[in-house]
């Protein structure tokens, strides 16, 4: 099924509010809420200290860890490694897809630095990463197969991008962009965006039947 524009509007006009009346959303839209607030207003310092790292990488709220359990507590205890996280909030990028090719070369980047010091690559931690510190270019469907699932959705799959986080959140945020207009710039208008799309993929999931490759990840409430 292809979720279409007009369907996308009346989701977030009719279904959507009433999604996030639920305690658990709820709960879960003002833990967002306060992260992006908390990564916006931290000093470079204060973002990489290792307490703030590890709770970007060990306890997001942008989504549930699924299987994101990879231990990457020796690479946070590296001060260069933080700084070098910390510094990709205050980065200078070009506008456009340039912009993607950037984020994209950056997230791939992180995986090359972080790797050595994990038992495996940890892809669903550095995603929820990047979600928190590029909170609009990235959104809190984490998983790589579910991500690649709801541009399918979304009508807006390539083939050749299956395998960057940067591009398939670019054509999922630019086929919202198209439907809905431009998103808010505040916090709270970023953070309902992003859970937007994570309702999208449940209601593309539900409505199409479609079995979608978790690795053995359970889909819950949350994405992960």
């Amino acid at each position: 099924m292809i979720i279409t524009d007009e369907i996308i509007r009346e989701l977030w006009t009719d279904k959507f509010p009433q999604y996030l009346t639920a305690e658990w959303a709820e709960q879960w839209f003002n833990g967002y809420v306060d992260l992006l607030d908390q990564v916006k207003n931290a000093t470079r310092d204060e973002l990489a200290a290792e307490e703030f790292m590890v709770k970007l990488w060990d306890h997001n709220v942008v989504s549930d860890p699924g299987q994101g359990t990879i231990n990457v507590s020796q690479a946070l205890k590296d001060p260069a490694l933080r700084e070098w996280f910390a510094g990709l909030r205050d980065r200078h990028f070009s506008t456009g897809e340039q912009r993607v090719s950037e984020l994209d070369q950056l997230y791939f980047e992180g995986m090359e630095k972080i790797a050595p010091y994990c038992s495996k690559k940890p892809w669903l931690k550095l995603t929820r990463f990047f979600a928190a510190i590029f909170p609009h270019d990235f959104c809190c469907v984490v998983n790589h197969n579910f991500q690649s699932q709801l541009t399918k959705y979304l009508g807006v799959y390539q083939a050749d991008k299956r395998h960057s986080p940067a591009w398939k959140n670019y054509h999922i945020y630019t086929k919202l962009g198209e439907a809905l207009g431009p998103a808010g710039t505040t916090t709270m208008e970023t953070a309902k965006r992003s859970i937007f799309t994570w309702f999208l993929f449940e209601y593309g999931r539900n409505e199409s039947g479609t079995t979608v490759e978790t690795t053995g990840q359970a889909i819950g409430s949350k994405p992960g």
